[in-house]
């Protein structure tokens, strides 16, 4: 008999707030159950099924990678939750974590009940990151590596210059001033890619700030251009 297996899921409750309201139907779907009057978090999907322990906590880390990699980056009060224990019919196996913040949360109300501002983005990118793998492992990149200088220019060159510029994703001039400054030890010290300096550092160099918004507009370019490829 194929027992019910699903994870809890523990962190931050505004983002467990947030996960409930969005994935609530379909392959992925993340509820809460109340237990001596707390409110725990699980995680369900039909990946799961048929999978001994080891290899459910494993694929619940992929899926909740890509989930928290989405979130983050559509997100501004979104910060990443964990796997906590996971259950094979009554069988639970333990992980001795402790997680807490708090922080604010918005949502609007819709026909009585919680319905997230950016669920419909959420769920759309959750679409194309599983049929996508460019977009899989740039959205990796942003959540493991961050948005220093090095992961912003190593993002740009997964797509590859001639493709920036045919799709006016970005100006040449920009990407040229925001590669060049990523690559100056002399425009930006220890943060850039190389640590000597081949040629002259940028009279002006860009802002990381500045940098880190003309990459995130080029990652949702391409995600409206896979709607295009459908």
């Amino acid at each position: 008999m194929n027992e019910l297996r699903k994870i809890r899921l523990v962190g931050d409750n505004i983002s467990l707030d947030i996960l409930e309201r969005i994935f609530k139907s379909g392959d992925m779907y993340i509820f809460s159950e109340i237990h001596c009057k707390q409110k725990l978090f699980f995680m369900k999907s039909k990946s799961f099924e048929n999978l001994d322990e080891k290899e459910l906590r494993k694929t619940g880390n992929e899926l909740l990678k890509k989930i928290n990699s989405i979130c983050c980056f559509v997100k501004g009060n979104y910060t990443p939750v964990k796997i906590d224990n996971v259950y094979i019919g009554d069988c639970g196996y333990n992980s001795f974590e402790e997680h807490l913040t708090i922080r604010d949360d918005c949502y609007i109300i819709e026909n009585g009940n919680k319905k997230d501002f950016d669920e419909d983005t959420i769920l759309e990118i959750y679409s194309k990151i599983n049929n996508d793998r460019l977009l899989n492992d740039i959205m990796a990149l942003l959540f493991e590596k961050g948005t220093d200088w090095v992961n912003l220019y190593r993002i740009l060159d997964s797509f590859g210059d001639k493709k920036l510029i045919s799709c006016e994703w970005i100006t040449k001039k920009d990407l040229r001033l925001l590669k060049h400054t990523a690559n100056s030890p002399g425009a930006i010290g220890n943060e850039a890619r190389h640590g000597s300096q081949d040629n002259i550092a940028p009279s002006k160099p860009m802002l990381l700030n500045m940098a880190q918004v003309l990459v995130k507009k080029i990652i949702w370019h391409y995600i409206e251009s896979l709607d295009k490829e459908l």
